[in-house]
């Protein structure tokens, strides 16, 4: 599956819009996993290492990595063999501790464009 946010897929066209595909997961560490990152941001912050909340930046690459996966197979359900125009927006509703990913884009049937000959 070729994955791009650009419009199109250099070298192909487009043989076949399938349709706006979408994949969503709405994440919420577990008690010992936001334990666990908030130990080790905790850390980062007293050793001055890192500004970046790495702990829970690492749950959300899991999170859009969940959500990436759903849209591949959701593309892939429509036969689809590429998803152009590729966005993501994450919502974390303040003091919920969940947070909402959302994947989306076209989902496409592409085919390499063939070089004529002499050029």
């Amino acid at each position: 599956m070729i994955l791009t946010s650009a419009p199109f897929v250099d070298g192909y066209r487009v043989k076949k819009h399938l349709g706006l595909v979408f994949g969503e997961t709405v994440f919420k560490a577990s008690f010992g996993k936001s334990l666990e990152s908030s130990i080790e941001d905790l850390g980062n912050l007293l050793t001055f290492q890192s500004t970046e909340m790495s702990g829970i930046v690492s749950h959300m690459d899991r999170a859009r990595e969940f959500a990436l996966s759903k849209l591949i197979s959701k593309a892939a359900e429509r036969g689809a063999n590429a998803v152009i125009a590729i966005d993501a927006e994450t919502t974390i509703p303040d003091g919920t501790g969940f947070a909402h990913v959302s994947i989306y884009g076209t989902a496409v049937l592409i085919e390499k464009i063939e070089k004529e000959h002499g050029t």
